[in-house]
């Protein structure tokens, strides 16, 4: 029954919205600093914040720049969000290499352990974008809300730089990376949350549901809805858990970024990377878990104290389904590329 916000009077003083304005290196994510994936090699980063706090309550600024080694090219981008009260308006704008991978984690933020010692399963497109947004909070708990978007962007095809990883002994399999339709686009977005804790890769007990809707107008036009359900309850000993993802998008020419791809790395062991696409998805999978008594007490090493062991019997069930029912989703898959395709190459149909 209590939000972290509750204890803000007895938190460092960094975390309070109240006192002279500060200014700190600090990342939003660890990526900001470090990550390597197969089409930047090595990136390296800084970033930092703004928080004008008494001088402008809630006004918070952030931004972070860093170089890809093996791209040579500059990545980064610059936020400003007024956080205070129920109505949280925002800015921002930067290039980024977007992670293309469908259902997605909510802190999945891309590939570096992966890619720096065996694969790298993900793909991705170059991406410049300007937008304008609101975030709504629509309970004190500020469990449920909604966030409207707007802006341009621009996407463009990238190809893989390297063939493995620096730690990977022989040929790691770097796939090339799946192909994009390069244009601009005018963008608008509609994002529903409620209780983002839950949807935190099951964080927390309860039922969580993310539903986002956009449209896009330009040399690149789409129109994409997703949903995302999860829900996660204790009876007894057992712990059980469920999760639902589907997806539709729709236009006269769908980019091939925009397509629903499904497979082993979507919550579907058995089949090959991204085996599936379309324009219509769906991923549903379900757990149930019996914790073990045993280990479960922590680990004491003198004065460092350890996670407890905590063994589980675990038992999943997953399935999928996908659909390409236009010719605009049969063209676009067969624009992801298919034959021809070199490790470093732009895949050819």
């Amino acid at each position: 029954g209590t939000h972290a916000d509750d204890f803000l009077d007895v938190a460092p003083d960094s975390w309070r919205p109240t006192g002279p304005p500060i200014v700190r290196l600090r990342f939003q994510e660890p990526t900001d600093l470090f990550h390597y994936n197969r089409v930047e090699g090595a990136y390296t980063g800084v970033a930092g914040e703004v928080k004008l706090r008494d001088a402008s309550p809630g006004l918070v600024g952030r931004g972070s720049i860093g170089w890809a080694w093996a791209e040579q090219t500059v990545r980064g981008r610059v936020s400003l969000e007024r956080q205070k009260g129920s109505w949280w308006p925002y800015v921002r704008a930067g290039r980024s290499l977007d992670v293309t991978n469908d259902f997605r984690e909510p802190f999945d933020s891309g590939s570096t352990l992966g890619a720096l010692f065996s694969v790298d399963d993900y793909d991705y497109v170059d991406r410049r974008s300007a937008m304008v947004g609101l975030t709504r909070y629509l309970n004190r708990r500020r469990d449920v809300r909604i966030r409207l978007e707007g802006g341009i962007g621009s996407d463009g095809y990238v190809a893989a730089q390297r063939e493995r990883g620096p730690f990977t002994p022989g040929d790691s399999g770097f796939r090339f990376n799946r192909g994009v339709d390069d244009g601009r686009y005018g963008i608008a977005s509609v994002k529903l949350e409620l209780h983002p804790d839950v949807n935190a890769a099951f964080v927390r007990p309860g039922i969580g549901a993310v539903l986002q809707a956009e449209a896009a107008t330009g040399d690149l036009a789409w129109r994409r809805a997703e949903l995302r359900l999860i829900a996660r309850r204790m009876l007894g000993p057992f712990i059980y858990a469920a999760q639902a993802n589907a997806g539709v998008v729709v236009g006269d020419s769908i980019p091939p970024q925009q397509l629903f791809e499904i497979g082993e790395n979507q919550n579907l062991p058995g089949y090959g990377y991204k085996e599936f696409a379309g324009n219509q998805a769906a991923v549903i999978r379900g757990l149930v878990m019996y914790p073990l008594p045993l280990w479960r007490a922590p680990i004491r090493l003198g004065r460092f104290v350890l996670p407890s062991v905590g063994p589980t019997l675990s038992f999943g069930a997953q399935g999928g389904w996908s659909a390409a029912t236009t010719d605009a989703a049969r063209s676009a898959i067969l624009r992801l590329g298919t034959v021809g395709d070199s490790v470093l190459g732009r895949p050819e149909a």
